[in-house]
């Protein structure tokens, strides 16, 4: 059976200069009103593979590791103990109680993502918290740049930062193949500010 399921490593800044040297990532630049700009590293790992992050290990710690199931994933075994969950939405779908039967179908989700073409993109928490990604124009976001920005969600909280400082604030993905289209951020609820229970996984510094 094919798996859209992926093991995620995430750096936030300050990181050394073996992160961003590190082949294969992707970049997020996150532009917040009261900064210039920050930047997460991700690196992704498919499930089911021997050594999943073959290499040199970096010096600089990451502040995070967690299970995305992407769009395609279809194995509910992936799909029940998946931090993240990434689904395709409906036009019809209300976009509340679309996260709220996310959450409640896959027990193991603590950050869900709705693709939704046209409408701005969702992201939502077990917390309750809501955001709505805003590409330009009416583009939709791609499957890829749709789990970066979710992993990205899953680092933030798991340090202990709220849902609402990315309020207003541009996402931009940059891969090997270059820079997206970008979105922005509307934060409609901020849900409850906390560390995800139980999700981090995190390595010692």
């Amino acid at each position: 059976m094919c798996t859209d399921s992926s093991l995620v490593r995430t750096w936030l800044e300050p990181y050394g200069p073996d992160v961003r040297r590190m082949a294969g990532c992707a970049h997020v630049l996150v532009r917040r009103r009261s900064t210039s700009g920050e930047r997460a590293v991700l690196r992704w790992a498919p499930i089911g593979i021997t050594s999943p992050f073959p290499g040199r290990v970096p010096e600089t710690a990451f502040v995070d590791e967690h299970l995305v199931a992407g769009p395609d994933e279809t194995d509910p075994l992936w799909l029940s103990v998946a931090d993240v969950v990434v689904r395709r939405a409906a036009r019809s779908e209300l976009v509340r109680r679309s996260l709220s039967g996310l959450f409640t179908r896959f027990p193991g989700c603590l950050v869900a993502a709705l693709i939704r073409d046209g409408h701005g993109s969702v992201i939502g928490t077990l917390a309750g918290g809501r955001m709505r990604l805003l590409p330009p124009w009416t583009d939709t976001c791609t499957d890829g740049e749709m789990s970066a920005y979710a992993s990205l969600v899953h680092a933030w909280l798991a340090v202990g930062r709220s849902l609402a400082m990315l309020d207003g604030a541009h996402l931009l993905v940059s891969t090997v193949r270059g820079p997206g289209r970008g979105v922005r951020v509307n934060v409609d609820d901020p849900g409850h500010h906390r560390e995800l229970p139980g999700s981090t996984r995190r390595a010692s510094a």
